[in-house]
């Protein structure tokens, strides 16, 4: 048996021995927009969200690929306004210029871990911090810092607006040489309850690297709650307004949890 089969059986059995029961509410999630919610993980929950991600740009003749296989967050409410938090995500790259005589480069490796924590700040406000550790010696990027505030605005009782603030700040080893790579993200995600388990949303973001000029981009989808404690998700989205090579997405999640 692989080591790898062994991981998953060990996985299984561990999540079997857990006595599952359901809460007052139904689960709430980060996915799928690019906004954080701006609310803690209820306390004793351990939550589960994970996507597969694809997303592609087109410049001719080149054609880049990227896929998330998958990209996984799990939360902890250890406290009612305080949650601990750990992401990880393996990623695959593929370039193809178009042209059947000519090499085509790929290669995956696995992104920073997240670890974090969310605090309720206020009753709809909520900071998030992660370090980002590098796990993976292919990867040129070193240690790096992620913060995040998000608000969330009621328009009505099924309607809402939730926005995030976001700093991301490492370095990239670039010629032997760490080279400082920052960016900022602000978003304004538009969600609707639309039954007791769907939820949609459309979201307008802006994203900027470097002080470079923010490329506006735009999401939209749905999630919808199968049980109290599981939910699916969908959602796509591109690149609206940028002085670069725009690009599309799409993912299809799953999320659960559960309580000791």
């Amino acid at each position: 048996m692989h080591n790898s089969q062994k991981l998953i059986i060990t996985a299984l059995v561990l999540l079997s021995s857990f006595h599952f029961r359901t809460s007052s509410a139904q689960i709430t999630t980060d996915r799928p927009s690019q906004s954080d919610n701006s609310y803690v993980l209820e306390k004793g929950y351990l939550q589960v969200e994970s996507a597969l991600n694809y997303s592609w740009t087109k410049s001719n003749p080149y054609t880049y690929n990227q896929f998330s296989l998958p990209s996984t967050s799990i939360r902890y409410g250890l406290h009612p306004k305080f949650e601990l938090r750990l992401g990880a995500e393996y990623t695959s790259h593929i370039w193809n210029d178009n042209n059947p005589n000519t090499y085509n480069t790929s290669f995956s490796q696995f992104q920073h871990l997240q670890v974090g924590t969310k605090i309720q700040l206020l009753k709809r406000v909520a900071w998030i911090s992660h370090a980002l550790i590098p796990v993976d010696k292919s990867n040129p990027q070193l240690l790096g810092q992620l913060h995040k505030i998000s608000a969330t605005f009621p328009l009505n009782k099924k309607t809402s607006i939730t926005s995030n603030l976001v700093y991301r700040r490492l370095k990239v080893v670039t010629f032997n040489d760490p080279m400082p790579i920052y960016s900022f993200m602000a978003t304004l995600n538009v969600w609707s309850q639309i039954t007791p388990k769907l939820m949609i949303f459309s979201e307008p973001y802006l994203y900027s690297e470097n002080n470079n000029m923010p490329a506006l981009n735009f999401n939209a989808g749905f999630a919808y709650i199968l049980h109290q404690n599981h939910q699916i998700d969908l959602s796509a989205g591109t690149t609206v307004l940028s002085q670069y090579t725009p690009q599309s997405f799409i993912a299809l999640g799953y999320s659960f949890r559960f309580k000791k």
